[in-house]
């Protein structure tokens, strides 16, 4: 256990390096470590002995999740608008995510976690067009989204940990997406991943803003 426990240290390590070339092992190591049964063995006992309110501090799936989004930020702070963005980057959040939701053997391993991811997603789609190569902006579009409406917004139980103010931030960014892919007359699977999240926190919207919503979907 303590070789493992080593092992995940090293790999936070590697993921918030200074250096590219180590960031890039670290992806890799993760995806490897992510078909590993003792690395995911891990993961649950540690999530199973920390109770829901402590605080992240790196350990389980949702402490372990937090290096993955710090790892995400740095790639995008490193690469800037100008060069080319790893999309491999794209996925990880997705990945973990879809791995931690296979998991019998912890319920909700997430839960710590969960308001965190949604803080770093709505970080990452809010980015200034400036800031970020349209390529790979698209590519987290369809991606957290895809997390948002597969395994986020399905679990009332995650969705309570999320403030009121995070639901407001998540529809205007799904609708002003959407919105702005109707108006270029251009539909794309980005755009349909934003509409299937979209309607998930509509869910957990106000009545009158759900309407307000259809309404204007209808007028366009």
């Amino acid at each position: 256990m303590a070789d493992a426990a080593i092992s995940l240290d090293d790999l936070s390590e590697k993921l918030l390096s200074d250096k590219v070339t180590v960031r890039r092992e670290g992806r890799v190591a993760l995806r490897n470590l992510l078909d590993s049964g003792a690395f995911l063995k891990i993961l649950d006992q540690e999530t199973s002995r920390t109770k829901k309110e402590e605080p992240l501090d790196g350990s389980g799936w949702s402490g372990f999740l937090e290096f993955i989004c710090r790892h995400v930020a740095l790639e995008l702070s490193k690469t800037g608008s100008s060069k080319r963005l790893d999309l491999s980057v794209t996925k990880l959040c997705r990945l973990y995510v879809a791995k931690s939701d296979t998991r019998q053997a912890v319920s909700l391993p997430l839960l710590r976690g969960v308001r965190m991811l949604t803080k770093h997603f709505i970080d990452v789609l809010t980015m200034e067009e400036d800031d970020v190569d349209q390529a790979w902006h698209s590519a987290f579009v369809a991606e957290y989204c895809t997390v948002l409406h597969t395994y986020i917004l399905p679990v009332a139980e995650y969705v309570e940990q999320l403030h009121q103010k995070d639901l407001e931030c998540l529809r205007n960014i799904l609708f002003s997406f959407i919105e702005d892919s109707i108006v270029r007359g251009k539909m794309t699977d980005e755009t349909s991943c934003c509409a299937s999240a979209l309607a998930s926190v509509i869910k957990y919207s106000p009545i009158a803003y759900s309407l307000e919503i259809n309404g204007r979907i209808a007028e366009r």
